[in-house]
C-alpha cells in the first residue's frame, strides 16, 4: 500500500512520484524532451512542500493566546490564522516552482524574532560565587521553510524517482558526481545520513 502524505491540500502518496518517473522515463526510451515530465515533477515537489509546511503549521487554535503551553512550538499555534493560510505555491517559469509565505509572522516565526520576546536572566559564577547575570531576550527559531523541506527530501527518498530529484538539487554544489540508486530510493553519501539524523532528533 503507497505511503500517504498528510495534507489538508490534497493527499500525495508515493505512487504518484513513481508514475512521474515511469513518465519520464518513456520519454526517454522514445527520445523525447523530457521536459514535460521535469514540469509535473516539481509541480508535486512544490505542492508536496507545501503541505509539510501547512502540516507543521496546523497548530492549535488560540485567538486570546491563553494556552502558553503551545507558545514557540511545533505545530505552530494559530492564534489569527493568517500563518498558517499564508503558504503559497508559484510557479516563476518553466521547471521553476516557489514555496513561500506571504504573512507577516512568517519571518518571525522562521527566524526566532519577535518584537516582545521571551526574557530570561543568566547567573554568572565568579570569585565570590553565583551573582545575578545580565537578561536577555530569548531566540526561538521554528523554521518551518527548512524543515519542510527536509521532510519533503525524506518523502521523495521512498520514492522511485529519488535518484533524480537528488541529482538536481546537489549537482550545483558537487559537479560532475553521480548518484547510484538503492532499492526504491536514493545512495547519497552526507544527504542521507543527515535526514537520518534528524529524524533521530524528531525533525
Amino acid at each position: 500500500m503507497a505511503r500517504v502524505a498528510e495534507s489538508s491540500i490534497a493527499h500525495i502518496s508515493t505512487e504518484t512520484f513513481d508514475q512521474i518517473e515511469d513518465y519520464i522515463r518513456d520519454l526517454q526510451l522514445v527520445k523525447l524532451n523530457v521536459q514535460p515530465g521535469m514540469e509535473i515533477l516539481t509541480m508535486m515537489l512544490a505542492y508536496t512542500n507545501q503541505s509539510f509546511a501547512q502540516e507543521m503549521s496546523r497548530g492549535p487554535v488560540d485567538p486570546r493566546m491563553k494556552n502558553n503551553k503551545a507558545a514557540w512550538k511545533i505545530p505552530v499555534r494559530r492564534i489569527t490564522g493568517r500563518y498558517y493560510k499564508g503558504w503559497k505555491t508559484k510557479r516563476l517559469k518553466p521547471g521553476l516552482w516557489m514555496v513561500y509565505n506571504d504573512s507577516r509572522e512568517a519571518y518571525f516565526i522562521e527566524y526566532g524574532i519577535h518584537p516582545t520576546g521571551s526574557v530570561r536572566q543568566t547567573k554568572k559564577r565568579g570569585p565570590g560565587g553565583y551573582r545575578g547575570g545580565t537578561k536577555f531576550t530569548l531566540r526561538v527559531r521554528r523554521p518551518i521553510g527548512k524543515l519542510s523541506v527536509i521532510k519533503t527530501l525524506r518523502f521523495i527518498d521512498t520514492t522511485q524517482v529519488a535518484h533524480r530529484v537528488l541529482e538536481q538539487v546537489t549537482e550545483p554544489m558537487r559537479p560532475g558526481r553521480t548518484y547510484q540508486r538503492r532499492g526504491e530510493g536514493i545512495a547519497i553519501s552526507g544527504m542521507t545520513q543527515r535526514l537520518n539524523y534528524n529524524r533521530a532528533r524528531g525533525l
